[in-house]
């Protein structure tokens, strides 16, 4: 049986793809600190918590604006330097750029653009919006990328746990919003899973991040290996 030959993610420069996991992981630390830092100047008084939710709004639908053109524009420009299954995971990935800027702007697409039921819950049907918009795209990717042949066995196993981990990032949170609303509420246990569930709010963009750090790093030295490999 003829052997697979085993290629990079890109043809070329490995550049944008660093970038591209740069950027989500600089997106969720820089919300989180955000929020820390406005939370804490609630608990000392030194807000309103109005002016905190006003404040980080506005800081939110910034930075989600800009993380949203630097991951599509550094998306595609991944999706020039790859070909085949490695380009449609690309591809996806652009379409997942939308993820940071619609953590602001979810509600007001829902339910005053599209004029959508809230039902009772239009902050978690907004929520739920924005982390489909990111994590849906980013799981199919990574899925794609562990099933190329094409691709690195250790590249295959990182993106294979990295579809998991980005699965479990919009799981667990909708699972905690539900039962907290619907089937047990109020209940004591809650509040730490609730706790946890407000983490990974921040870490579905820094998981899968992390994932094409470690998938750039696996690609680029498969390309060294080629080229040392090539008479």
């Amino acid at each position: 049986m003829r052997q697979m030959v085993k290629n990079p993610l890109l043809t070329h420069s490995h550049l944008p793809l660093f970038l591209l996991a740069g950027t989500m992981i600089g997106y969720a630390l820089a919300t989180f600190f955000l929020n820390r830092i406005l939370s804490d100047r609630v608990m000392r008084g030194l807000i309103s918590v109005s002016a905190y939710q006003n404040q980080l709004s506005r800081l939110v639908s910034a930075a989600g604006l800009a993380a949203s053109v630097l991951l599509f524009g550094l998306a595609v420009w991944c999706v020039v330097q790859s070909r085949g299954i490695s380009r449609a995971a690309f591809i996806l990935t652009a379409l997942a750029s939308g993820g940071p800027l619609m953590v602001a702007q979810a509600s007001r697409l829902l339910f005053q653009v599209l004029g959508l039921p809230t039902m009772g819950a239009g902050s978690v049907l907004a929520a739920t919006f924005a982390a489909l918009v990111f994590t849906l795209p980013m799981t199919i990717a990574f899925i794609l990328l562990a099933s190329s042949r094409s691709n690195p066995r250790p590249g295959r196993w990182i993106a294979l746990v990295s579809a998991l981990v980005t699965l479990a990032a919009l799981v667990y949170p909708i699972y905690i919003t539900v039962l907290a609303l619907l089937i047990t509420p109020g209940a004591p246990g809650l509040g730490p899973k609730m706790t946890a569930s407000g983490y990974l709010l921040y870490l579905r963009f820094a998981l899968p991040g992390l994932g094409l750090l470690l998938l750039a790093l696996v690609s680029v030295r498969q390309k060294r290996t080629t080229r040392a490999e090539t008479p």
